[in-house]
């Protein structure tokens, strides 16, 4: 087989005790998570991650990932991280294969691994397949590969199951109580609920209602999906309110002072005359 480029020879890795990570997304799969300021456990602990928290990987060394936790670098033990997926596949080259650092031609070569090698993809990157193997990310030529790009998973449902675990974590803090510019489990207003649990999906969100207005794109009131933001006019001058889309005409918010957080209907009554819009946050 012969390619338009001038490559001798092609790779994928397969042990590699730290490796730079680009565009991975990492799912906490424990109730909670320490985060460290270095990878050890006998490091001091900066922050907590619970179940669905999204965090955004930099490197993998020795069982752990360096993650970007509130602007710096900080560490999660590996055993407790997911990577996101879009599909599965086997490296498909009768020539020599190895993994690459980054997604370029140019890039050093890394351990040669055998056609057949089971890989995961995580993401496409130009004519490179980012991929996941034993912990590792690296990338390979998509041509080296017998995954076809219209057999992956539509990015936007990596999406969506995102935005239902927003869903999952806002249900964590139901009976929480409204206090006026709150933004923490001690207590939440209504966009402080909404930038708290987007936080927690690694997801910044600016502080107020009519700022958050201006986040994602447009969907309208028959397409919603749980995790869409909702905005009302509760003043009559315009954005005021925002909560969290949950499924089936009910929506999760910090409504007012001398309530909690809870469930109130879109479909009925007050929320559904003073609703405005929604929007779709994505990564």
């Amino acid at each position: 087989m012969k390619f338009t480029k001038t490559v001798t020879t092609l790779a994928l890795a397969l042990v590699v005790t730290t490796f730079s990570v680009s565009a991975a997304t990492g799912i906490v799969t424990t109730d909670s998570l320490n985060i460290r300021a270095a990878a050890s456990t006998d490091s001091a602990v900066v922050g907590k991650a619970y179940t669905g928290y999204a965090l955004d990987i930099k490197e993998y060394s020795n069982g752990w990932y360096a993650v970007n936790y509130n602007g710096t670098t900080a560490y999660a033990s590996a055993d407790y991280v997911s990577v996101d997926t879009l599909g599965e596949g086997l490296v498909s080259y009768d020539g020599l294969v190895y993994l690459r650092k980054t997604a370029d031609w140019n890039a050093p070569l890394f351990e040669k691994v055998d056609n057949g090698t089971k890989i995961k993809v995580t993401s496409v990157v130009g004519e490179f397949y980012e991929v996941l193997y034993y912990g590792n990310i690296r990338y390979i030529p998509i041509v080296c590969t017998n995954v076809r790009k219209d057999s992956l998973a539509d990015r936007s449902i990596i999406t969506s199951s995102l935005a239902q675990r927003s869903v999952d974590i806002a249900a964590r803090y139901l009976g929480t109580p409204y206090v006026y510019g709150g933004a923490k489990p001690t207590g939440f207003d209504c966009s402080g609920f909404t930038m708290y649990v987007y936080s927690q999906l690694g997801i910044s969100l600016p502080r107020s209602s009519s700022a958050q207005a201006g986040c994602g794109v447009p969907v309208d009131k028959s397409q919603l999906v749980p995790g869409d933001l909702l905005f009302f006019n509760t003043s009559g001058a315009g954005v005021s309110h925002v909560g969290l889309y949950a499924g089936n005409g009910q929506f999760i918010h910090s409504p007012l002072p001398g309530r909690s957080v809870c469930y109130d209907s879109l479909d009925t009554g007050y929320y559904t005359r003073t609703y405005m819009f929604a929007r779709r946050v994505t990564r």
